[in-house]
């Protein structure tokens, strides 16, 4: 499991190591390794495998053993990953089986997942010294969060 930057991990394990990851969990996902950073003409790359660049737009989740289930909020102002997650759910695994989303519409960035950690709306950036908006409401990232934490237990225990 891993949220924002940390679901294309999730999502590049799942696909390139399917013999140790059979599910994964894509909390407020992206589905590319490739970044266009703050203020930035420049291309960045978040991942790398046996010291190379992974360039991947999107990721690709054919090799998959299992499902990736993206969660994900419809108020989220970091990145579109409702968007993402509409696209990993359209897309199979490798044995053809259809991966998954979960969208609530008034959760921002920081709304879904663990209930039990702390959540803002607001969160700074040090590299440009501003504060980020992530979108959605407390109230909304908190419904997300207690809707969405029982189904990604239950989505991994099975």
């Amino acid at each position: 499991m891993g949220a924002s930057r940390g679901s294309e991990a999730a999502q590049l394990l799942a696909q390139y190591h399917p013999e140790l990851v059979r599910d994964a969990v894509a909390l407020a996902p992206g589905t590319r390794t490739v970044f266009a950073a703050a203020g930035s003409a420049e291309n960045h790359v978040s991942w790398t495998r046996a010291g190379r660049p992974v360039r991947l737009d999107p990721i690709p989740l054919d090799r998959v053993r299992g499902t990736v289930l993206a969660v994900a909020g419809g108020k989220d102002r970091l990145w579109l990953s409702a968007d993402a997650a509409a696209s990993i759910a359209g897309r199979t695994n490798a044995s053809g089986a259809r991966h998954r989303a979960l969208t609530y519409e008034g959760a921002g960035h920081g709304g879904v997942g663990v209930p039990y950690q702390a959540s803002g709306r607001y969160v700074h950036d040090p590299s440009t010294d501003r504060w980020v908006d992530l979108g959605g409401t407390p109230a909304d990232d908190a419904e997300a969060k207690a809707d969405s934490w029982p189904r990604i237990r239950g989505f991994l225990s099975r």
